[in-house]
C-alpha cells in the first residue's frame, strides 16, 4: 500500500492522551531522552487543547513544537535536539510518507483484507516511528469505540522495532520498551502479532511476552542459532535444522492462551499463517511439528521465563516481595524495591504481571490494592522449585576448559577463573587463592544486577552473600561462599601460606558460582 499519514492527526482520540502517545513513540523510536519525550509532550497537549477538534497539519505543528520548546526552561542542546528531529520529519525525506492531511483513517489499513506496508528504503528509526505510529493510532481507536481487533499484524525483522537493549543504561532501556505497552494493550484487544526475523540474537527476548508467535527464518551465522535454541528451546538436534530451511519456512514459537503454557515447536510455511489468525487446536494443518527431530513439546523454563526472557529475575523479585507483604499498592511496591530495581523498570514489569493475571487488582476505598493472584503463586513457586532443581543437577566437572575460556571473553567472573586457575598451573598458590575470590565476587555482582538493577555502592562481598539469600538468586552455598572469604582472609592477612587442596577447593567453589550464575549459557551452548 501506499502509506500516507499525518502523524498530528488524533483521529477523535482525546488530545492529551494522543500527545502521549506520540511523544511515546517518538521517545521510543528515536532514543530521546525523558527530558525530551517532555518537551514535545508539552508542546503538543497545549497546542490540541488550543485548536480543540480542528485538524493540525504538519507544517503547523512544526511552528508549534519549536516555539514551545524555544520558550522552555530547556538546555541549548535539547532544543536542538527536538528541532532537529522536527525537521527531519516534516521537511526530510519521511515528509513523503508524512507531509500529508487529511490522511486516511488508521483502521482501515488494519481491516482492507492483506496489506503490505513496505519501508524498505528508509532508515531504521523512521521505520520504527511509522510502526509505532500505526499501532498506536489503530490501538486508540479499538479504544475509542471499545471494540476488538479481527486481523493480524506480522512485524517483519522485528530486530529492528524491539531490539535487544539488555546491555544500554536503564533510561533508554525505558525509553525503547514504552513499545512493549502498546503491543501489551493490542493484544488484550484481540490483535493476532506475530514477529519475524533473521536475527534472533538481536531481538530482546522479553518482547515474546506481548506476542502469540515468533518466527525464525533461515539463519546460518553461530550467534543467531545459538540465540533461536535459547528463545525456541530448541535441542541440538533441532537447531541442525535451521540452516537447512528453504527461503519460506521459518521455526515458529507459539504461545496462545489455549496451550495453557506448553508452547509446541511448528515447522511453518510462511504464506500459511501469515494471513490468518492466530490457529486454534484444530487448524493445526496449516502447519506440521518440527520433521522427524521431535515431537512438539513445551519451550524450556518457567512461565515467568516465557513472559518476561531476561527480566525474568525481576520479576520473580517482585512476586516474592508481594508474597512477603501480602496486599500492598504500586506505590508502596515501587518505594519498598528502590534499593533493588530501577522505578520506571519496577512499574512497567508490575504493569506486564498484571497483564499477564500473575497480580490482581481490588479497589479498597479511595485506593487500589495488589495481590497475588492464584496463577501468579504458581508461577513463583515453579521458578523456586526449577531453579534450585537446575542447580541441584548441575554437575561443575560437565564443564570444560575451552567453554571457560568462552566465556570468559563476555564476563568479568570468568575472566578472573582463567587468571586463578593459570596462577594455580604456575605454582601461585596466594594468587590463584585471590583471584578465586574475586571470581565469586564478580558471580555474585553480576547475579545481583541481573536480578535487581540494584546499586552495588556499599555491597562488599558478606552483604552480597546476604542480599543475595534474601533473594534466592545466590549463585553458590553461602557456607562455600563464606568459606573462600575466610581462607583468602586467612591467607592475605594473616600470612598463612595455603595447601594444594585448599586453592583447588577455592578454585572449584568459584567455578560453581560462575558457572551457576550464567547456567542458561553454559548449559545452552550461549
Amino acid at each position: 500500500v501506499n502509506l500516507f499519514v499525518n502523524p498530528f492527526e488524533r483521529e477523535g482520540a482525546d488530545g492529551k492522551r494522543y500527545a502521549a502517545l506520540l511523544a511515546d513513540v517518538l521517545c521510543s523510536a528515536y532514543d530521546l531522552s525523558v527530558r525530551q519525550r517532555d518537551l514535545v509532550f508539552d508542546a503538543l497537549s497545549s497546542c490540541y487543547e488550543a485548536r480543540g477538534g480542528e485538524r493540525i497539519k504538519p507544517s503547523e505543528a512544526e511552528r508549534v513544537i519549536k516555539a514551545a520548546v524555544s520558550d522552555a526552561k530547556a538546555s541549548q542542546a535539547e532544543i536542538q535536539a527536538v528541532d532537529r528531529l522536527v525537521d527531519r520529519l516534516v521537511r526530510g525525506r519521511p515528509s513523503e510518507v508524512l507531509g500529508h492531511d487529511p490522511s486516511p483513517p488508521v483502521h482501515e489499513i488494519f481491516e482492507s483484507g492483506v496489506v503490505v506496508v513496505e519501508l524498505g528504503d528508509y532508515d531504521q528509526q523512521f521505520k520504527n516511528f511509522v510502526q509505532l505510529l500505526l499501532l498506536g493510532k489503530y490501538l486508540f481507536y479499538l479504544e475509542g469505540r471499545g471494540g476488538r481487533a479481527d486481523c493480524v499484524v506480522l512485524i517483519d525483522r522485528a530486530h529492528g522495532l524491539l531490539p535487544d537493549v539488555s546491555g544500554l543504561p536503564a533510561s533508554v532501556r525505558a525509553s525503547r520498551r514504552r513499545a512493549y505497552d502498546v503491543l501489551d494493550r493490542l493484544r488484550a484487544r484481540g490483535l493476532g502479532i506475530h514477529l519475524c526475523t533473521p536475527f534472533p540474537s538481536e531481538v530482546d527476548p522479553t518482547a515474546l511476552g506481548v506476542v502469540h508467535t515468533f518466527l525464525v527464518y533461515r539463519v546460518a551465522d553461530c550467534d543467531s542459532i545459538r540465540a533461536a535454541r535459547s528463545l525456541l528451546g530448541l535441542n541440538g538436534r533441532q537447531a541442525d535444522v535451521l540452516p537447512k530451511l528453504s527461503p519460506y519456512e521459518g521455526l515458529l514459537l507459539r504461545s496462545l492462551p489455549a496451550y495453557g503454557g506448553a508452547i509446541p515447536i511448528l515447522h511453518a510455511r510462511l504464506p500459511s499463517w501469515i494471513a490468518s489468525p492466530p490457529p486454534a487446536d484444530e487448524d493445526l494443518g496449516i502447519s506440521r511439528p518440527l520433521g522427524a527431530v521431535e515431537t512438539p513439546r513445551a519451550t524450556r523454563g518457567t512461565e515467568l521465563d516465557r513472559r518476561f526472557g531476561r527480566d525474568a529475575e525481576k520479576a520473580y523479585t517482585i512476586l516474592r516481595h508481594l508474597d512477603r507483604s501480602r496486599r500492598s499498592t504500586c506505590s508502596a511496591l515501587t518505594a519498598y524495591l528502590a534499593g533493588l530495581l530501577d522505578e520506571e523498570v519496577a512499574r512497567g514489569l508490575t504493569r506486564r504481571l498484571m497483564g499477564a493475571g500473575l497480580i490482581g487488582t481490588e479497589d479498597v476505598g479511595v485506593r487500589v490494592e495488589i495481590f497475588l493472584t492464584r496463577e501468579g503463586r504458581a508461577a513463583l513457586s515453579e521458578w523456586g522449585e526449577r531453579r534450585t532443581a537446575r542447580l541441584d543437577e548441575f554437575e561443575i566437572e560437565e564443564v570444560a576448559d575451552d567453554e571457560v575460556l568462552r566465556l570468559a571473553r563476555r564476563h568479568r567472573s570468568f575472566k578472573n577463573l582463567v587468571k586463578a586457575q593459570r596462577a594455580l598451573g604456575s605454582g601461585d598458590l596466594r594468587k590463584a587463592i585471590a583471584l578465586a575470590y574475586e571470581a565469586a565476587r564478580e558471580a555474585m555482582k553480576e547475579v545481583y544486577v541481573r536480578a535487581t538493577d540494584g546499586s552495588l555502592v556499599g555491597l562488599n562481598y558478606a552483604r552480597l552473600i546476604d542480599r543475595l539469600s534474601e533473594l534466592q538468586v545466590r549463585p553458590a552455598g553461602a557456607d562455600e561462599l563464606h568459606e573462600l572469604m575466610r581462607l583468602r582472609e586467612e591467607v592475605r592477612y594473616h600470612g598463612r601460606e595455603p595447601s594444594e587442596e585448599e586453592a583447588l577447593r577455592a578454585l572449584r567453589i568459584a567455578k560453581t558460582a560462575a558457572c551457576r550464575a550464567h547456567w542458561d549459557e553454559v548449559m545452552g551452548g550461549g
